[in-house]
């Protein structure tokens, strides 16, 4: 088999730059949407959203209203640049949920309405489960070991 049929179909490993660009474009579509255009949208929290926040029976609606708005603006944007990638990606991913299957809970699994949160959740997960990439602030931040020194 040449290169490009052991690729398509026996599943061959892919070239570690290539895994790192699909996480980063991950990481700037998910980030950037949230940070930009769903939670600007919801700073500072308006009475209408408090009041679904309510409905959706947290106990105090205004606070987690506020949570909701910072988890997709600061998350958002941790995860575009991302730095402490997994945690922002598992907080946003919990406002996603949240928002999936407790806001829209009355709609049709594959409602139009619910899939945009759920796309964000599985991306999130995606993101959680792999981590900003050698493409990050997490890589160029973390502690280095020295090989020699470990033994």
């Amino acid at each position: 088999m040449n290169r490009f049929s052991k690729m398509v179909f026996s599943g061959a490993r892919t070239h570690a730059l290539a895994v790192d660009t699909a996480i980063l474009l991950a990481r700037l579509w998910v980030g950037l949407a949230m940070a930009l255009v769903y939670g600007t949208q919801k700073l500072p929290p308006q009475v209408g959203f408090i009041e679904v926040v309510g409905k959706l029976g947290f106990p105090a609606p205004t606070f987690f209203a506020w949570c909701a708005a910072l988890s997709e603006v600061v998350g958002g944007a941790m995860i575009a640049l991302g730095v402490m990638t997994r945690p922002a990606a598992a907080i946003l991913g919990f406002t996603m949920f949240v928002a999936a299957f407790l806001q829209k809970s009355g709609l049709e699994f594959f409602s139009p309405d619910r899939l945009n949160p759920t796309h964000y959740l599985i991306f999130c997960l995606a993101i959680l489960l792999t981590g900003g990439g050698r493409i990050s602030l997490d890589h160029l931040l973390r502690p280095r070991t020295d090989a020699r020194l470990i033994r």
